[in-house]
């Protein structure tokens, strides 16, 4: 009996120093404590100021975060002995290194499967690809920093722009033009903006408008349009305001300071409108990375030479999606907008109102093309559909995306998915 009692006694202590994990909707928030030191945390988004570690670094510090592929691990750039990028698990915090010895300040998921980073290598500003897949890094651009040494400090992709959207990078600087510019893939680098936004920390394409949101660090929240306006201050909600992650639902976290010691997270709309507050008191580190845990529902992979393939994995972090019971339906478009808001507030991001390719896609009528676009969640919350390119369109450089809606076994509707793209 006695023997009974100390299993139980010693399996009840192994399971509460289990790993943290963080849900599906949690806000991962990582940055530094010191030069060298450094912790990745999360934040329930009902939170009224709770937050819990996931993870401490000794000798580095870590920037960016943003969800892997998989929509599991993580993936996060470190500063420290060495620099690198690594994958992590947030779960077992079992760490791949991708690559080191590069100083990346931001990284962003491309169409092919590749992560595109921005940073600093020595007195230059660089933009880098990197594929996973066999730890290779390509240098896009070489741009100099310059006599005031700013540095390229954030980037996103815009897909609307061209079928190979350019990279936006945002340069954290106070006083040289330009602070923020679109990069080709060939490298030719231009100005979106040329000063005005002091030291651009955070940059975001909105994907109802397509406009770009930036945080610029002692200004504020300032929206970049299209049309070629000038940029306009859309909020100021910190006295530091430092990052931001769109939502499903359209609106953003954000992440910034509050005077001179207290860091918060606010919810805001694209219209400056704050939703919601969540105070970070204690928070041991300054946070230059946010991430919406499990929002990389769907992911379209690199497509294989050999067969013309695309395949487009689902996986889901929802509780309530159930493996063998939910039901996932795909659709696919040549643009992202105008969207749709669906019964749960969630956008799903596809041209729902002209395209032919979502109501083809939607009522199955191309079956050859776009293979098990719907279909039953199978084990791990995970479905595979596949997009067979035709020969004659191998090449052409049109852009396609794919979205899609995870039901419950009745039909009522679970979630939206995030929307990702291959180019043909």
């Amino acid at each position: 009996m006695r023997l009974g009692l100390s299993i139980l006694a010693v399996a009840s202590f192994l399971g509460s120093a289990a790993p943290a994990q963080p849900r599906h909707g949690d806000l991962i928030v990582s940055g530094y404590k010191q030069f060298s030191i450094g912790g990745t945390f999360y934040v329930s988004p009902t939170s009224t100021g709770t937050y819990s570690t996931l993870v401490w670094h000794l000798k580095q510090r870590p920037g960016p975060v943003k969800m892997a592929a998989n929509n599991h691990d993580l993936i996060e750039a470190r500063l420290g002995i060495p620099n690198s990028v690594v994958r992590f698990d947030p779960v077992t915090l079992s760490t791949t290194t991708l690559f080191s010895g590069i100083a990346c300040s931001d990284l962003a998921l491309d169409g092919d499967g590749s992560w595109a980073l921005s940073g600093v290598a020595g007195q230059q500003n660089m933009l880098w690809l990197l594929k996973t897949t066999s730890a290779a890094l390509t240098t896009v651009a070489t741009v100099p920093q310059g006599a005031s040494g700013g540095y390229y400090d954030t980037i996103t992709i815009d897909r609307d722009r061209s079928a190979l959207g350019p990279y936006i990078v945002g340069r954290y600087d106070r006083s040289t033009s330009p602070v923020l510019v679109a990069i080709n893939r060939n490298g030719a680098v231009t100005t979106v903006v040329a000063n005005n936004m002091p030291n651009v920390h955070g940059v975001s394409v909105d994907p109802a408008s397509g406009d770009y949101f930036v945080c610029a660090e002692t200004a504020g929240l300032y929206r970049v349009p299209k049309s070629g306006v000038s940029p306009s201050l859309v909020a100021r909600p910190f006295s530091n305001t430092l990052h931001m992650r769109f939502a499903q639902d359209g609106s953003a976290w954000m992440v910034g300071r509050i005077g001179t010691t207290t860091w918060e997270l606010k919810r805001v709309t694209p219209q400056g409108v704050v939703l919601r507050t969540i105070p970070l008191a204690g928070l041991p580190i300054v946070p230059f990375g946010l991430e919406i845990y499990g929002r990389r529902r769907l992911v379209c992979n690199l497509p294989s030479p050999q067969t013309n393939t695309v395949a487009v994995t689902v996986e889901s972090r929802h509780p309530f999606v159930q493996p063998g019971k939910s039901r996932y339906v795909l659709a696919a478009s040549f643009a992202q907008r105008p969207g749709y808001v669906m019964p749960n507030n969630e956008r799903l991001d596809l041209d729902t109102a002209t395209d032919p390719l979502f109501y083809a896609t939607v009522f199955n009528a191309l079956p050859g093309i776009f293979v098990n676009f719907q279909g039953v969640i199978g084990p791990g919350a995970r479905a595979t559909a596949t997009v067979n390119i035709p020969a004659a369109l191998r090449g052409s450089n049109i852009p396609i995306f794919v979205a899609g809606v995870i039901l419950n076994q009745n039909g009522q509707l679970i979630e939206v998915t995030n929307t990702h793209w291959f180019v043909l």
